[in-house]
């Protein structure tokens, strides 16, 4: 004989309890939303720039896997030709690529249509092919300009560069993720943050966390604001820059 019916109904109350939690458990779980392949050099690998991005997604609860082939030097050409490059490519079912040039080569007409164009068609090739989401990092220009290429300041220079992955991404139908603009609007709006290092060229930690901004929102979509400042940077300055990269990417600067 069966248990009692008023002994029964304990255990279906519990029983309906523990599938109530499982459900709630899976929906909450973390699913797999990005997996990300950084192709750069030093600005890329400067401060773990690809960590950032994954500890902000992470913090949002998004499940994020980034990889980062970024050799001190290295241009898009080089990678194009890189056996690491192409393997990388191959290793994994990536949904987003995102490709840096070196950072003179776009301020050069005859270098970025020499090189750098011929190498993001070709890339773009195989991450079409991968069916990945095709991104180009539009760098930030030397703080002082490169004077030898007939750039006096930082501004001369961003704006080839600007000019430069808008006129890639255009052919490519890439998406152009606009760093070097809110290293602008941060110039502009915030003139005591220090972006660059000493040497003029190369990102510090607030530099690439601004960057790491841009990319959170471009994957993710969503706000920065809130997102958790990386180890010894305090809450302010991460929030400051959270504010420019938004008013960045609400601007409409982000195709």
């Amino acid at each position: 004989m069966g248990a009692p019916l008023n002994a029964q109904r304990p255990f279906a109350g519990a029983l309906a309890r523990l599938l109530v939690v499982l459900l709630l458990t899976a929906c909450r779980a973390p699913k797999v939303e990005q997996r990300v392949l950084f192709i750069g050099n030093s600005y890329t690998s400067a401060n773990n720039l690809a960590g950032i991005v994954e500890a902000m997604a992470t913090a949002r609860h998004h499940h994020i896997v980034v990889r980062a082939v970024a050799p001190g030097g290295q241009t898009l050409a080089q990678h194009a030709e890189a056996a690491e490059t192409r393997a990388a490519l191959a290793a994994d079912a990536w949904t987003a690529v995102i490709l840096q040039e070196q950072s003179v080569v776009p301020a050069v007409r005859a270098s970025r249509e020499r090189t750098m164009y011929p190498a993001v068609r070709e890339l773009a090739e195989v991450v079409r092919a991968r069916h990945a989401r095709l991104l180009l990092f539009n760098t930030w220009a030397r703080r002082d300009g490169m004077g030898q290429f007939g750039y006096p300041d930082f501004s001369s220079m961003q704006s080839a560069i600007d000019a430069a992955y808008a006129e890639i991404g255009a052919e490519t139908e890439a998406t152009v993720v606009p760093v070097g603009a809110a290293w602008t609007a941060a110039r502009a709006a915030f003139p005591n943050l220090q972006l660059w290092i000493a040497d003029g060229s190369h990102p510090t930690r607030e530099g690439s966390y601004l960057a790491a901004c841009l990319f959170y929102v471009t994957l993710f979509g969503g706000t920065p604001v809130g997102l958790p400042p990386m180890e010894g940077m305090d809450a302010a300055t991460a929030h400051r820059l959270q504010l420019v990269a938004m008013s960045v990417t609400t601007a409409g600067s982000r195709p």
